[in-house]
């Protein structure tokens, strides 16, 4: 429901750090998000453009200055890996509100790791699916970092990531919790 009612919110907070991201995955790259903000099942959008040519088999680059995209994920699929983070940090056992306050105090970073290796790859692994295809149709094999992440992140990761972010979380403000109890 948080990604149905807030998604695209939510999302646009985050789009300077997932440019961010993108931009330091791919230096070649300068990139933009849009939305598709359809009622039923809201798209987030990335665009990219060339810094210089980006060769994807021999003789064969897209030209610098060419702008790729869009290539879409939903709101909804965005959402996933963060609403799990969440939850597990608002239920973690607390002593104390001093512990309570380190553990929402390290799920910051904690969150912004968890939806930095998440949406940001997925999106990038979509992109070099199309580069994948076409130096496959030429009898080339194109290699792609940010698809052999996307299809990690599918096959399981995109949950397992915030589940042992919010444990480190959770294990970080025991650690300082049970020190400022004994001081």
């Amino acid at each position: 429901m948080v990604g149905y009612f807030h998604g695209i919110k939510l999302i646009k907070l985050l789009e300077p750090y997932y440019i961010s991201v993108v931009e330091t995955a791919y230096p070649d790259y300068e990139a933009r998000i849009a939305y598709d903000e359809n009622p039923t099942e809201p798209y987030i959008e990335l665009y990219v453009t060339a810094v210089k040519p980006i060769p994807y088999a021999p003789g064969k680059a897209v030209p610098a200055g060419r702008t790729i995209g869009p290539t879409k994920i939903t709101t909804f699929h965005t959402m996933v890996p963060l609403i799990i983070f969440a939850v597990i940090v608002l239920v973690w056992p607390v002593k104390s509100v001093k512990e309570y306050l380190v553990l929402l105090a390290v799920a910051v970073p904690g969150l912004l790791i968890v939806t930095g290796v998440t949406s940001p790859f997925q999106m990038l692994g979509l992109l070099d699916t199309a580069f994948i295809n076409a130096a496959a149709q030429m009898g080339y094999l194109y290699e792609s970092k940010a698809f052999a992440w996307m299809k990690f992140t599918e096959g399981g990761a995109r949950w397992l990531i915030p589940v042992l972010t919010a444990i480190l979380c959770g294990w970080i403000a025991n650690k300082v919790g049970r020190r400022w109890a004994i001081s």
